[in-house]
Formats: C-alpha cells, sequence, structure tokens
C-alpha cells in the first residue's frame, strides 16, 4: 500500500476534530432536552429566570463552537483534497513499479502453468495409451472366436470420464463430478486462473 505520510497526518487532525465535534453536539443535545424541562422548573417557581438565561448563554457558545469546528473540519478536508491531488503522480509512478513486478510474477507462473500443461497432456496420453494395449488381445480373442463362429465380444478397460458432466442413456442420467474426472471444466481453470481460487478437492485449496 502506498503511504502517504501528509495525508496520515492530516487524517489523524480531522480525527480529533471529528470527535471534538460530536462531543460538543452531543452536549448541545443534552442541554436543549434540559432546557426543554427547564421551562417548567421555572413556571414552578424551583429555578429564576436568570438560570435560564445562562443555560441558554452557554447552550449559545457551545453552539458558536462547534460551528467553528464544523469550518475547521471542511477547511482540513479541503487541504487533504488538495495533498491527495498533488500526490497523484507519486501514486502513479507507485502503482506502475507495483505493475511490473506484478507482471513478473504473472509470467513466471503462465510459464510454469504452460510447462505444467504440458505434463499433463502427457500424462493424458499415457491413460490412452496405457488403455489402447487391450486392442491387441481383444483382437485375438476375437479371431479365434469368429473362426469358431461364435459371438465376438471386448473386454473394457474402466477408464474415468475426462470431463465432468452428466451422462444421460434413456431415461437414466448420472453426473460425472470433477473430482473424479481426469481433466477440468471450464469454470475451474476460470477460478483457478482469473481469481486464483482452487476446488474443494485440490488438498490445499486455501
Amino acid at each position: 500500500m502506498f503511504k502517504n505520510e501528509k495525508v496520515d497526518k492530516i487524517n489523524e487532525r480531522l480525527q480529533t476534530l471529528e470527535a471534538k465535534r460530536e462531543e460538543i453536539a452531543n452536549t448541545i443535545g443534552e442541554m436543549e432536552t434540559a432546557l426543554e424541562q427547564t421551562v417548567e422548573m421555572f413556571a414552578l417557581g424551583q429555578i429564576e429566570e436568570k438560570d435560564i438565561n445562562e443555560a441558554h448563554d452557554f447552550l449559545k457558545e457551545r453552539r458558536a463552537e462547534l460551528s467553528d469546528i464544523e469550518r475547521m473540519v471542511a477547511r482540513v478536508e479541503s487541504v487533504r483534497s488538495k495533498v491527495k491531488v498533488e500526490s497523484v503522480p507519486l501514486v502513479r509512478e507507485w502503482r506502475n513499479k507495483q505493475a511490473e513486478a506484478v507482471q513478473k510474477d504473472v509470467d513466471k507462473a503462465v510459464k510454469e502453468a504452460l510447462a505444467a500443461r504440458e505434463a499433463f497432456v502427457k500424462a493424458l496420453a499415457k491413460v490412452g495409451q496405457a488403455q489402447s494395449k487391450i486392442n491387441a488381445p481383444n483382437a485375438e480373442y476375437n479371431d479365434l472366436m469368429e473362426s469358431l463362429g461364435e459371438r465376438k465380444t471386448s473386454v473394457q478397460i474402466n477408464v474415468p470420464s475426462v470431463y465432468p458432466e452428466t451422462i444421460t442413456v434413456g431415461l437414466y442420467a448420472s453426473e460425472v463430478k470433477e473430482d473424479t474426472a481426469i481433466g477440468l471444466s471450464k469454470a475451474t481453470q476460470e477460478a483457478a486462473a482469473k481469481r486464483g481460487v482452487l476446488p474443494h478437492w485440490v488438498g490445499d485449496s486455501k
């Protein structure tokens, strides 16, 4: 994060002023409530008119103080805006440097991903190559059965689905979930590449 010491200092001043403003505003609210009660006390002869006048004078002072604080807050906020505008070139330069560093990290990660993709495709090819080894035994068996006039059959090798998908046969449908498939869905690839989100079935998906 870009550290702007001037803005930080101004924010500290603003926090102090805003806290004081809130304190005065609360005091004024309490005094206004109390003054409403003093009218009844005056009518009952429990306090004198000078007491009410003194309370009004004090309330007037607090309102003037609040007005001064609000003007000061507005001025300090104006100074903060000016300082922010002046810092734009510095922040832009900082962001550009951050972008350069991030781009290097992304380029490195992409290179690793491409290497992993090549290794993944080769691993998939090994699955297909291993599966095809049953072709010769099936062919030899079926040649024999054909020569005997018998029905030909083939032994099927169990290979997981390549993609997570829903397979429908007639009225029946079965879902192949991603954690049991060999490949990945488009959504999973985009979540990982664009947002850095791993699927739940990855060992360390945090």
